[in-house]
């Protein structure tokens, strides 16, 4: 009898697993462009969610469905919205219910979505292909990563914008529903605050077969201008995100270059910095930060090895780098220059960051005594903070020795002189 409850355990088990689904396994964002010359169907570029905890929960799972697949097709220039959830059967039993796919997706969704195939049809027929928000401030020339077979060219256009315009919010809105599938714990920006501004990269194209020209935005970055006494700005990146089809191709790097060279150009920034980067992001901004310091102490003629660490950190202040990121430049170049000269030199740079980064902890520490026991002996609290320091030193210092790996990647090889 015991087998038999045993056996029945497992096979309820087993059919509860299978009509549990990954996610991110079942869900695909399909970016239509338009419909596909000679057939039925669109014309689209297709990828996967990297996360699904704030749609679907901390386990990022679906249940209750058999062959389930959950299609969000974005048209490619405004982000108007068809949402398709296709199964091929559901769960039948009496104290066990499907999820609400839908009702949880809805909070996600841009406003307006429809679930209507011929509604979405109309959409697609009567998309603007061309419409951009905000003014030109750059553009570059690229090879089509989909139409390299034709030598299709397409042109990388980045536009800035405020939000006082009520279809620019309308749009935006749509546009930024994308990131809670690849940020972390990301949040909408609040569209009727003016203080905001926004950079948006736009890939131009002409379709090598219906010569249509196609203006899709695949990427942007929000900022907050907060007040800075008597009368400046401190700026902040909020948000930064670039399509995922459109990742690795330099795309980021060059948004970021033009949002720091603009904040750098009005006059009342002091100073910018960013909201909680991801790791892909801090890379792109250590590289540009670091090579906008390496290319002042160059135009200076300043060794920086033997020049103050204060004449540096007061140079990065000039460039309105923040503080917190203009010592981590310091650190990245003070690795980057030490390579050139030898693995003494390394060391030596090494150990001294170790040293100030351990001290600034310590300090901080210190400021927990009141967890300390009688006898003056740490407490678990201290002891567990300890170990935290010194896993943070470790991450710190292998992240910025990374960062001076990519540095080293993306400079010139010094040419040796000639005696």
């Amino acid at each position: 009898m015991s087998q038999e409850l045993t056996a029945g355990a497992q096979e309820d088990s087993d059919a509860m697993s299978y009509y549990r689904k990954e996610a991110c396994k079942v869900v695909t964002f399909r970016i239509v462009y338009d419909r596909e010359p000679g057939s039925n169907g669109y014309d689209v570029v297709t990828f996967a969610p990297e996360m699904a905890h704030q749609v679907f929960g901390e386990s990022e799972s679906i249940f209750g469905y058999k062959q389930i697949a959950i299609t969000i097709d974005m048209l490619h220039n405004s982000c108007r919205c068809f949402l398709s959830v296709m199964f091929s059967g559901a769960i039948q039993r009496l104290y066990s219910k499907p999820d609400d796919v839908k009702k949880a997706l809805n909070p996600w969704l841009p406003a307006n979505y429809t679930n209507d195939p011929s509604e979405f049809e109309r959409l697609v027929d009567s998309e603007d292909h061309e419409k951009m928000f905000g003014e030109v401030i750059s553009s570059y020339s690229v090879p089509s990563a989909r139409f390299s077979q034709q030598n299709v060219q397409s042109r990388i256009i980045i536009t800035k914008t405020d939000t006082s315009s009520a279809e620019l919010r309308d749009f935006h809105a749509r546009f930024e529903t994308y990131i809670v599938w690849f940020i972390d714990a990301a949040n909408f920006i609040d569209l009727e605050d003016d203080r905001w501004l926004i950079f948006y990269a736009y890939e131009e194209f002409q379709h090598p077969i219906s010569k249509k020209t196609y203006k899709t935005p695949i990427a942007y970055c929000s900022v907050y201008k907060f007040f800075s006494f008597p009368s400046n700005v401190r700026a902040r990146i909020s948000q930064f995100f670039v399509l995922p089809s459109h990742q690795r191709r330099g795309i980021g790097t060059a948004l970021y270059r033009t949002v720091v060279e603009t904040l750098k150009n009005m006059k009342e920034v002091v100073d910018f910095t960013v909201e909680e980067p991801t790791s892909a992001f801090q890379r792109i901004r250590d590289l540009e930060d670091s090579l906008i310091v390496h290319q002042a102490l160059q135009e200076k003629r300043v060794n920086y090895l033997k020049v103050e660490a204060s004449a540096v950190l007061e140079l990065g202040k000039g460039k309105k780098i923040g503080k917190k990121q203009m010592q981590r430049v310091y650190d990245i170049l003070g690795l980057y220059y030490a390579d050139r000269t030898g693995p003494a030199c390394s060391e030596k740079i090494l150990s001294s960051i170790r040293n100030r980064v351990t001290q600034q902890n310590m300090r901080e520490l210190r400021h927990g005594k009141r967890f300390c026991r009688l006898d003056g002996s740490a407490t678990p609290v201290q002891t567990a903070k300890k170990d935290e320091i010194e896993n943070d030193l470790k991450r710190y210092c292998d992240d910025i020795q990374s960062s001076a790996d990519h540095l080293k990647e993306k400079m010139p090889t010094p040419s040796k002189r000639k005696r």
